[in-house]
């Protein structure tokens, strides 16, 4: 399987980004700027930043109210948050007397950058008043709104996707200080799901939070439940050869509880082959595991087993788990001969077999399996299959505070057949931090995390996923690569202690959209050609290297105010593609939107027909054009009128192809 990472800055931006480089503000911050007038000033800057599982949704509205006398252009430069991109635009307007959105279409940069030098300039087009949002680079993007009419507010909004990281069991989103000198933005925060909770900054906060944007914030999601492991998978093919593929997984905040109604048996080894100090260390690690079950409302009850060559029952059987942990405070083993635990097993079995039905069993053997040879292990797990209890097998010693699996030994099959582990425990009897100690022993009495996690997916090797081999309760993983096929699906398999999970991946159309625009903010563009990046740009709907959206309202204003030679910046030339455009050819990308090219030049002929006085429907051409060039002007046929052929045949000459014409060769035979 052939895959390429991708990382870094576009490569496609080219000596255009080199050159934007160069011009654009050095400081990592929102920028805004006349075209004409210092009194065209930006007033208000509010985002509605909406909190998904696995990203953020930032719909930013930005008001410029014009103090002069003429209309005006105002331009943001706008810093995008790490990993951000732009996924929508819009221009508040009116319709029919009332206020109204105009949503932006989704472009090939340089015709985007062409429509609005044409839309704003000087001269007999149709008034129209356009927005354009442009890409400058993966972190900065340019918009530009025209016209700004004088004593009067101009609302836009354009809308930004971010990814989330997932640690913790939380989503989050850090958000750098937002605005310009003059105005500081302001962040409503909700999560998309109104059971879940918002942090700010660590705190809970209500739904719909304002956040004032002066310095930098964490945003955060905590799901109120969420399955065991969740995630999700884009795959969206580029090219015969080149798919993009993305998974993400999460682990949920708390992958299990310590169970209610439980009867708790703790199994002490004191033969005397554990030293005073790996008894001692028994103990200790007895208590922080019973420290979980001393809980109210579980319903515990325990009993403590010290055994040798017999068990001794030290609470008579098995009491409330407060009484077990109280008594552990004061228990000190002296080693004695003899390593029976099928007595020690047998004893619990029959501490269960008198305790009350329907109740939760748990056994936890403290022991270092040293054995006498006549004890067979199957006999041993022969006996812990009748306890019907989850059994963990724990090789306690003195040391450093630490608890191991340890998987591939006899001993670990016997835990493992009734759902426990086999674990290697080192406990410092001498720490005092028993928050500490009582958190890593946690995992004796609950699942903590998954191990042995595999991802597969089928035509892909293991090490390009990039999995982790454990995988912790809250936390997550995550991979984007090209792949060289379409991947079907994606199996997750792993352990809660011994219990096998499971779940399948599907591709999935809305993460194929999100990632296809999100590849652009993680430099994925490294690897793609312009073709390429076109394809996941119209998925994703994301201005990019090669697209730029651009919004147009019905305008009112005389065009005898449009923008001069001089004026516009960005889209009237500047560094002469507008929207950072790299030539791919491609026209209109819109959702639902394709460009028809017969239409087109069947619409350059015609108009060059009539600029000669020709009628509709009088003439045949036929015309060549290699990508968005004419070529050559073949036969112009037009009732043998040699004056009018030659007329349009010259007027055909000088028509200028849109970039759409991305055909190496193509030929046009037109009725007009």
């Amino acid at each position: 399987m052939r895959v390429s990472f991708a990382f870094g800055v576009p490569l496609a931006c080219g000596a255009w980004l080199a050159a934007w480089t160069a011009w654009m503000p050095e400081a990592r911050a929102d920028a805004f700027e006349a075209t004409r007038s210092a009194l065209l000033v930006e007033r208000d800057h509010d985002i509605s930043m909406t909190l998904h599982y696995g990203h953020a949704e930032l719909v930013v509205r930005r008001t410029a109210y014009n103090g002069g006398d003429r209309h005006d252009q105002a331009m943001f430069w706008i810093d995008v948050p790490e990993g951000g991109v732009a996924v929508g635009l819009r221009t508040l307007a009116s319709l029919r007397g009332r206020p109204h959105w105009f949503d932006g279409e989704l472009l090939e940069a340089e015709l985007a950058a062409e429509r609005y030098r044409e839309l704003t300039g000087i001269g007999g087009y149709y008034p129209k008043d356009p927005a354009l949002l442009s890409w400058r680079s993966a972190s900065q993007l340019a918009l530009q709104v025209f016209p700004c009419p004088p004593q009067q507010a101009k609302s836009v909004e354009y809308t930004m996707v971010i990814p989330a990281t997932y640690s913790d069991g939380r989503y989050r989103v850090t958000l750098p200080a937002m605005g310009t000198e003059q105005i500081t933005a302001q962040v409503t925060v909700v999560g998309a799901s109104a059971r879940d909770q918002v942090f700010v900054d660590g705190l809970p906060v209500g739904r719909g939070a304002v956040v004032n944007m002066a310095g930098d914030h964490m945003f955060e999601l905590a799901r109120t439940s969420a399955p065991t492991l969740d995630g999700g998978l884009a795959v969206v093919p580029i090219s015969d050869d080149r798919v993009l593929f993305h998974y993400d997984i999460e682990a949920a905040p708390r992958l299990s509880h310590v169970p209610q109604s439980a009867d708790v048996v703790v199994l002490l080894d004191r033969s005397r082959s554990l030293g005073e100090d790996d008894r001692a260390a028994e103990v200790v690690l007895a208590r922080s595991y019973l420290a979980h079950f001393d809980r109210r409302g579980l319903d515990a009850q325990a009993a403590v087993i010290a055994f040798d060559r017999k068990p001794e029952d030290l609470l008579h059987g098995l009491v409330p788990a407060r009484e077990a942990t109280a008594l552990l405070e004061h228990v000190t083993l002296a080693g004695r001969n003899g390593s029976h635990i099928d007595a020690a097993l047998q004893h619990a079995e029959r501490l269960f077999d008198g305790a009350k039905p329907g109740r939760v069993r748990r056994i936890v053997l403290l022991t270092d399996r040293l054995v006498r040879s006549g004890l067979a292990l199957a006999r041993l797990e022969a006996i812990a299959r009748r306890t019907g209890a989850l059994i963990h097998v724990v090789d306690a010693s003195h040391g450093a505070t630490a608890l191991e699996r340890i998987d591939g030994e006899p001993w670990s099959a016997l835990a493992q057949q009734t759902g426990g582990v086999l674990w290697h425990a080192g406990v410092d009897p001498d720490d005092d931090d028993l928050t500490v100690r009582n958190a890593i022993f946690e995992e004796l009495a609950r699942p903590l995390r998954i191990d042995e996690l595999a991802i597969r997916a089928p035509g892909i090797m293991d090490v390009d996923l990039d999995a982790p081999a454990t995988l912790d309760e809250g936390m997550g993983a995550s991979a984007m690569l090209l792949a060289d096929r379409r991947v079907e699906h994606v199996v997750l398999t792993g352990l809660l202690w011994a219990e096998p999970v499971r779940k399948v991946l599907l591709p999935d159309a809305d993460q194929g959209e999100l990632w296809s625009a999100l590849s652009f903010g993680t430099g994925l563009a490294e690897s793609l050609s312009e073709p390429d990046m076109m394809v996941l740009a119209v998925r994703g709907h994301a201005v990019s290297p090669v697209t730029s959206y651009l919004a147009i309202e019905p305008g009112v204003r005389p065009s005898t105010e449009g923008l001069g030679e001089g004026e516009g910046g960005l889209g009237l030339g500047g560094i002469g593609r507008g929207g950072g455009g790299t030539g791919s050819g491609f026209g209109t990308v819109g959702r639902a939107h394709k460009v028809d090219l017969d239409a087109l030049m069947r619409a350059h002929a015609t108009t060059a027909l009539q600029a000669c006085g020709g009628t509709a429907g009088s003439a045949h051409v036929i015309l060549e054009s290699t990508f968005a060039e004419i070529v050559d002007v073949g036969a112009v046929q037009i009732g043998g009128d040699a004056v009018l052929e030659d007329c349009v045949r010259e007027q055909l000459w000088g028509v200028e192809l849109e970039s759409p014409f991305s055909s190496e060769f193509a030929t046009w035979d037109l009725q007009v």
